[in-house]
């Protein structure tokens, strides 16, 4: 989020939306061009960012937001009324420090590929249905295909969901005769969902 400003959107796939400066705000309490600060203090455990110990997202935003920066912090940090805070920041400045030296994004990294190349292309589903299969990703797999729907290669086939029904008649059975014959059908009842 430290990245959002005018011409930069940024997208939350988990949310199935575009970050907004609001967001930014409500997750670190701070403007876009301080998340770093905050960052830097709370630290981030699964990037092993250490940050300064019991110093939390809240309390950083509350920090940054009063004295602006965290170097301006580090060097006002004598003047916090609250003993421990103060103690905890003096005591854990360097952590701080190479703190927002790990969580600021370098910006100036070579980029070789023209932007042409990022264009999203159509998706080859013969080739992700294979691979999805080949490497046994079944819950990818159904996924894919309700999104894409079904490949070039599959509708030639019988419909899966059809050949596999849970209603068995005269026209859609057959006699599993051999293990091989089991695990296919097994393997193709997974892929529509069927447990």
């Amino acid at each position: 989020m430290q990245l959002y400003k005018k011409g930069v959107r940024i997208y939350d796939p988990m949310k199935n939306k575009f970050i907004n400066q609001e967001d930014v705000y409500n997750k670190f309490g701070v403007s876009p061009e301080k998340v770093i600060d905050v960052q830097s203090l709370a630290g981030d455990s699964t990037d092993n960012v250490p940050g300064v110990p019991g110093i939390g997202v809240k309390t950083a935003a509350e920090l940054i937001n009063q004295y602006g920066t965290l170097e301006n912090l580090l060097r006002n940090a004598s003047k916090i009324k609250q003993n421990k805070r103060r103690e905890t920041l003096i005591n854990n400045k360097e952590d701080a420090i190479i703190s927002k030296k790990l969580v600021t994004l370098k910006k100036n990294v070579p980029v070789k590929n023209k932007i042409e190349e990022f264009i999203l292309k159509n998706v080859d589903k013969d080739k992700l249905y294979n691979f999805l299969r080949e490497m046994e990703f079944n819950r990818l797999l159904s996924s894919a295909i309700s999104k894409y729907g079904e490949s070039e290669f599959e509708n030639n086939e019988p419909n899966i969901k059809e050949k596999y029904s849970l209603e068995i008649t005269n026209k859609n059975y057959e006699i599993i005769k051999n293990e091989d014959e089991l695990r296919n059908f097994l393997k193709n009842a997974e892929e529509i969902g069927i447990k």
